[in-house]
């Protein structure tokens, strides 16, 4: 745990240097890294999910709801297994670590962002009825 708020800060401090910071990949990436720690008996899924919102309020202003519905709730898991198995795989070949790093949380990020996209949807369809 100490080392995943040690990369956090690091993060941070990197995109603040540049001037450049994705929300989606950094809050796909640290709800990956929070999972496949596993530090709790119970919970872990929807404690990474809260430490994925709460990234995501900070820097873009939104929350998404993953796992809602069980359909959603089944893509989500689908997704959190293949980063992990992914995350094991890597760990186990030749592969470059830093190339497979984002290829873990990749397709994490895009589904958290897919929500994103549908949540403004659903806001500006309600915005423009009201009008």
């Amino acid at each position: 745990m100490d080392r995943l708020i040690t990369d956090f800060n690091a993060d941070i401090k990197s995109a603040t240097k540049v001037g450049s910071l994705d929300p989606f990949c950094l809050a796909a990436k640290y709800c990956h890294k929070f999972v496949n720690i596993h530090p709790f008996l119970d919970g872990n899924g929807r404690t990474c999910r809260l430490i994925l919102n709460a990234i995501l309020l900070k820097y873009a202003g939104i929350l998404v709801s993953l796992g809602e519905e069980e359909t959603d709730r089944n893509e989500y898991l689908s997704v959190a297994a293949r980063a992990s198995e992914a995350k094991s795989s890597a760990c186990d070949g030749d592969e470059d670590e830093d190339e497979y790093k984002r290829k873990y949380w990749k397709e994490l990020a895009t589904l958290t962002l897919r929500h994103a996209k549908e949540e403004f949807e659903h806001l500006a369809r309600i915005l423009s009825e009201s009008s």
